[in-house]
């Protein structure tokens, strides 16, 4: 657009990152498991601290094996492109936020992103 001047475009995440349902899963699966694998060993020796070591060692692999399905499993990150710019007053304020949303303001230079027509 004639009469503003782009001094920095920067891409900037908007989301994506942590899937926590897998984690969840994966940590209550192995607690679970943790548990009755504990509880077994209990009936079978008379002893009940085996049920908690085996609740505590599903909780460790519960925590690891979930936070490695949740990395596998991350959802996709999306990227928006942000414009720092410089706008003469030759540009009309109306055109320029047809086609632009301004998201920050430092002094005479905005930082805006291209808007997006929703249908």
């Amino acid at each position: 657009m004639p009469g503003v001047e782009i001094l920095y475009s920067s891409e900037v995440l908007i989301s994506g990152g942590f899937n926590e349902e897998p984690f969840i899963i994966a940590f209550f699966g192995c607690m679970f498991m943790g548990f009755i694998i504990g509880t077994i060993i209990s009936a079978v020796d008379s002893e009940i601290e085996w049920m908690f070591f085996g609740t505590c060692i599903g909780i460790i692999l519960g925590l690891l094996l979930g936070a490695l399905a949740s990395n596998t499993c991350s959802t996709p990150e999306v990227y928006e492109t942000h414009y720092k710019v410089l706008i003469s007053d030759e540009v009309s304020m109306n055109e320029f936020l047809e086609h632009y949303e301004i998201v920050d303001q430092e002094g005479k230079i905005y930082t805006v992103k291209e808007r997006t027509e929703v249908e």
